[in-house]
């Protein structure tokens, strides 16, 4: 009855011919969001990006098969939105500032993130948009923009490397944390016919990760073969790049994801 009454209060509040609120996987709430230009799919449950498709074009974001639509369990795939906070914050459930998550949808996608300090001491904490993007084979993509970067690989223990490749390819597990990185990065997909290019401000730390097959194998949320179709490229702010903020003060870090057919 309680999941009723909230589903018939949303959709009072959808908009005739651009958004409706409906029930999603597992019944969760979810807002579907239609443009001239394209299509977004948005989960109340942990403000989840699930879906971002142009017209015309294959779906920019990928959802795993697998994803286990459930008010205890995350969701796989899309953007989610994760915030690390120090101890001092008061615990999990209290965070001393105030959060929001603005989606901007038409012929791009949109993403921005504000954290504002309201409390009277410094607040530090991480930041990341968990970018997952589907591409047509993860073995003819290439990934541009980070060349010259340093950058953590936690594949098999943490080792500082610097960034040689002026195009990134992969061929095994990738867990990769660029420090110090503000420019754009773009994904080229031979197959798909696509450039995707990933723009960010007030973001300092690029994170690419791929599970190739063990670990595909070890989520129970991530079918066996689904890493051949997908790419994460996560803009944040991460270990030396975290943020911290003076009481008052506001971040902002935004993303904007462009795509483009040849």
């Amino acid at each position: 009855m309680k999941q009723k009454l909230v589903s018939e209060k949303l959709q009072r509040l959808a908009i005739p011919g651009r958004g409706e609120f409906v029930n999603g996987g597992g019944g969760l709430p979810l807002i579907k969001i239609t443009t001239p230009w394209s299509a977004a799919e948005i989960y109340l449950h942990g403000a989840h990006v699930a879906g971002f498709q142009k017209n015309g074009e294959p779906p920019l974001l990928w959802m795993s098969a697998a994803s286990q639509f459930a008010a205890d369990k995350p969701i796989r795939g899309g953007v989610s939105v994760r915030l690390q906070m120090p101890e001092n914050a008061g615990g999990t459930n209290a965070i001393r500032g105030k959060v929001e998550f603005i989606v901007t949808v038409n012929d791009k996608l949109t993403m921005e993130l504000k954290v504002a300090n309201t409390a009277a001491e410094p607040l530090s904490f991480e930041e990341c948009l968990h970018t997952y993007f589907t591409v047509g084979d993860i073995n003819d993509i290439s990934v541009t923009g980070l060349k010259g970067m340093a950058f953590l690989d936690k594949v098999g223990g943490t080792f500082h490397k610097v960034e040689a490749d002026d195009a990134i390819r992969f061929s095994a597990e990738t867990d990769r944390v660029y420090l110090d990185t503000t420019g754009a990065v773009e994904i080229h997909d031979a197959k798909l016919g696509r450039k995707i290019r990933v723009e960010k401000s007030d973001s300092a730390s690029t994170v690419l990760w791929n599970p190739w097959v063990a670990k595909s194998k070890a989520m129970s949320d991530f079918g066996d073969e689904e890493f051949h179709r997908m790419v994460c490229v996560e803009s944040g702010n991460v270990g030396q790049n975290k943020i911290t903020l003076a009481s008052g003060k506001t971040s902002a870090l935004k993303v904007v994801l462009h795509s483009q057919t040849f």
